[in-house]
This record gives structure tokens, sequence and C-alpha cells, in this order.
């Protein structure tokens, strides 16, 4: 992709707070927006913090995880592409395998560092307060401006989906 800009996405699912974990996992249970997750990442690199990935309960067939961590030995008893030390080497990692998109799928610290980067958020936004203990960082309306607002599931009304493009 050498010429061409990568695209940086953020891909998240938050409750109405804003909250999207709860003791190290998910609060809710929506099959559908983890169909919709599935997806859109498919074929892609994924970025995703160390403790995130531990929280997982399985890995990500057919996406190239690349884990951040401080720690270049890192390993994990699920398969992953690769450890970053930072987030700009994840990115730089993923643009020169060619990459044309790639997503952060968190935690809340990796959000808040991408969100200074990325071009576009997919944000499910999900029915409900779950009493959170991490939150997504606040979207700050002068530099995104909303795309679309989707219900890919018009018979659950449980969630929708917000799609954002930073502004020029």
């Amino acid at each position: 992709m050498s010429g061409q800009q990568m695209k940086i996405s953020i891909i998240a699912a938050t409750d109405t707070q804003g909250g999207i974990g709860k003791d190290g996992r998910l609060p809710w249970n929506c099959l559908h927006d983890l169909e919709l997750f599935k997806s859109r990442t498919m074929g892609h690199f994924v970025i995703v913090g160390r403790t995130t990935w531990e929280t997982m309960k399985s890995d990500l067939p057919g996406r190239r995880v690349i884990v951040l961590s401080k720690n270049p030995e890192y390993s994990s008893a699920k398969p992953f592409y690769g450890t970053a030390g930072c987030l700009e080497d994840a990115i730089k990692l993923a643009k020169n395998e060619g990459e044309s998109e790639v997503f952060v799928i968190g935690g809340q610290s990796v959000y808040t560092e991408a969100i200074q980067m990325a071009n576009v958020l997919y944000i499910s936004r999900i029915s409900g307060v779950y009493s959170c203990d991490t939150f997504f960082p606040t979207i700050a309306m002068d530099e995104w401006a909303l795309e679309s607002v989707e219900s890919p599931y018009p018979k659950d009304c449980s969630f929708y989906v917000c799609i954002y493009r930073r502004k020029c």
C-alpha cells in the first residue's frame, strides 16, 4: 500500500453512558453486535491492548492480531500475529504488511490514545446502563462528524451503530 494512506479505525460497543466493560468483560450479551464486529474486522489487522486480549474468551480467526505489550517476549495461549510496544509501532507494522484498514479494538487506554489518530469510529450503542468500570473516551464533536446511524438488525432494538468520520 505504498503511497496510499492506511485507514485507522476504532470499533467499540458502549452502553448508553459510554461504558465498555465491567470487571474485564463485556457486561452485555449482544450476538448481533459480535457478528458485525466479526464482519467488519475479518481479514484485517486488529490492534488490542494486552489486558483486553487476555480477558477475551477466544482468539480472532481470520484477523491478524497485534497485541500491545511492553514485553517483546509476550506469549499467549491464543494465537496472534505479533506484539508492538506502542500503538504507533503496531500501526506501522500493519501498514508495512500492506493493510488498507487497521482496527483498534480496545481497551480503554488504547482507545484513548487511538482516538487522536483514527480516521473512522464504528460505535455500537447498546441500550441500557451496565454499571461499567471502563469507558470509551468522549467523542469531541468539533473533530468528528456523525456520518450515519445504522440499525443493521431492524428487529433487534437493543443496539444501533454510529459511524463517525474525522473532520478535515
